[in-house]
């Protein structure tokens, strides 16, 4: 914790994640390079004081919730506060690591929403699969997490040091519209350290649910029964094979652990269904059981599938987003470069199930409809077929792609291709077994050009050779500046770090040729 990488490393994640230029109480963030090295100073001298640190007040905010009409509280710790809790979290994660749950996918390197949603589809997508379902939902969790449990939990988990802070930090006043608070349970939803605090806190459900679970031998061997849990941070699915085993067995179980911690299930938000019967949503998608349709000539003993596909609520929000860009836009060019990242980033997230091309078409339709619309407004003179000469590009197999010129056009949801990604193994610790989730696949674009890039770079930057799954913004950096004639090629083209791409692109020459990544690419 004392090291200066580790304080170094703690500012750039700080400054490099989507949060880092939101200021705290105190108002202030750092951008330049001379702001980033102070702090490092600031925070060695912060760790040195001990009992005598105060931390900072905490600035909430209320913000809405995901597919929901509610407010979920936001607590915003100032930065150099944040800077600490990021030093701490880099001390305590690889052995939270190893005391996680194997199922737990929430908050943890390496690991997203994709994976839980994988581990549902291996888990229901058999035909003796479990159809009792248990979607639950824990109460307010980050804010009624019982302190005392959190500082008898983590004492073994983290030095002295860290200890301290994470109790002061536990207590730290809450202004909220010139309004203070002292909490006496809870963890601010928005704290650096507080995913961690959470995944701790529920650590040890998964023995609780598999405890006294029996097994029985199939053709590929010894199985346990279908008593699962997925679970990602404070939201979980439990399957069962019974609905009773469910109500007289686990759910008086999980509610002594809980209340344990403080913690209680919203019996208005939590329900058990039967997937024949009932879908169900989870982390914005929405899981149901068919009935399967077969063909003439097929034949398959499994008369159901499992359709696994984007929520409704999370195509009507995406909608939303699209329908405002085109309003007061005077330019293509500025609609095309602000559609596009939403578009893309929506498409990565669900392009995981091939159930989702269904979906990726409406909304590429939905796209059109407001094209043309829009384009009507613009040139209100000119016919439909004139539009279509201008706008409407045909490209590869394509017949119609939005856009100024081949180069800059609308994405095109359906040229999109659904990837079949493998399950996550379990009990992999990223801190001792890298060399596993290097080669094991991630999504990062949509479009084959990065694809390319990435997969040539090996999913690594360019110029500190680290992994790009960490959160930070990746760029693509030209080798010879397009100035100079650099053109945009494989060959020319690295991706980076956002935080490396500003160093390098304001680096003097000397500075740059000094990177040995980057001559081994000019060689």
């Amino acid at each position: 914790m004392d090291s200066f990488a580790a304080r170094a490393l703690a500012v750039r994640k700080i400054t490099s994640n989507k949060g880092g230029q939101t200021p705290g109480v105190d108002n202030v963030t750092w951008t330049s390079p001379a702001q980033k090295y102070l702090a490092i100073l600031e925070l060695r001298r912060l760790l040195m004081l001990g009992d005598k640190y105060k931390v900072g007040r905490i600035k909430r905010v209320m913000i809405d919730k995901a597919y929901s009409d509610e407010k979920r509280p936001l607590g915003i710790p100032n930065i150099i506060d944040r800077a600490l809790q990021m030093i701490v979290l880099i001390s305590m994660d690889p052995i939270v690591e190893e005391i996680s749950d194997l199922h737990s996918y929430g908050s943890r390197k390496y690991r997203g929403a994709h994976d839980a949603i994988l581990r549902l589809r291996h888990l229901l997508d058999k035909k003796a699969s479990p159809t009792w379902i248990w979607d639950v939902d824990i109460s307010d969790c980050f804010n009624q997490i019982s302190h005392e449990f959190i500082t008898n939990k983590t004492k073994d988990i983290v030095c002295p040091k860290g200890h301290r802070l994470i109790c002061k930090w536990l207590k730290a006043e809450i202004i909220y519209k010139g309004v203070v608070t002292k909490p006496i349970c809870g963890i601010p939803q928005g704290g650096v350290i507080s995913p961690l605090l959470c995944n701790i806190t529920l650590n040890g459900l998964e023995k609780v649910v598999r405890q006294d679970v029996t097994s029985h031998k199939t053709k590929l061997g010894k199985e346990l029964t279908g008593v699962w849990i997925t679970r990602y941070v404070d939201d979980f699915i439990i399957t069962s094979r019974s609905k009773e085993y469910l109500e007289n067995t686990l759910i008086p179980k999980i509610n002594r652990f809980l209340l344990e911690r403080n913690l209680h299930i919203s019996k208005k938000k939590s329900k058990i269904i039967n997937l024949k019967e009932n879908d169900f949503e989870f982390l914005g998608w929405n899981i149901s059981l068919r009935k399967r349709q077969l063909t003439k000539n097929e034949y398959s003993d499994k008369q159901t599938v499992l359709i696994i596909k984007p929520m409704q609520k999370a195509v009507k929000k995406l909608k939303s987003k699209i329908r405002w860009s085109f309003r007061n836009k005077t330019s293509l060019e500025t609609l095309v470069r602000e559609i596009n990242p939403i578009l893309r980033g929506w498409a990565n997230y669900y392009r995981i199930s091939y159930h989702s091309t269904k979906t990726f078409g409406n909304v590429n339709n939905y796209v059109y409809k407001l094209m043309m619309k829009w384009l009507r407004i613009q040139h209100p003179t000119r016919s439909m077929k004139w539009l279509h000469k201008k706008y409407i590009m045909k490209v590869g197999t394509r017949t119609w792609r939005f856009g100024i010129s081949k180069d800059l056009l609308i994405l095109d949801l359906t040229t999109v291709d659904i990837l079949k990604l493998k399950r996550l193994k379990s009990g992999v610790n990223p801190y001792t077994d890298e060399d596993y989730y290097e080669k094991y696949p991630r999504i990062f674009v949509t479009e084959k050009f990065r694809e390319q890039i990435y997969k040539l770079h090996k999913n690594k930057c360019a110029a500190c050779n680290k992994m790009f799954y960490d959160g930070e913004q990746i760029d693509l950096h030209h080798l010879k500046p397009k100035k100079d004639g650099g053109r945009y090629t494989l060959k020319n083209i690295v991706p980076l770090h956002h935080t490396c791409h500003v160093g390098i692109t304001y680096a003097k020459n000397h500075e740059l040729n000094e990177l040995s990544n980057f001559n081994s690419w000019r060689e």
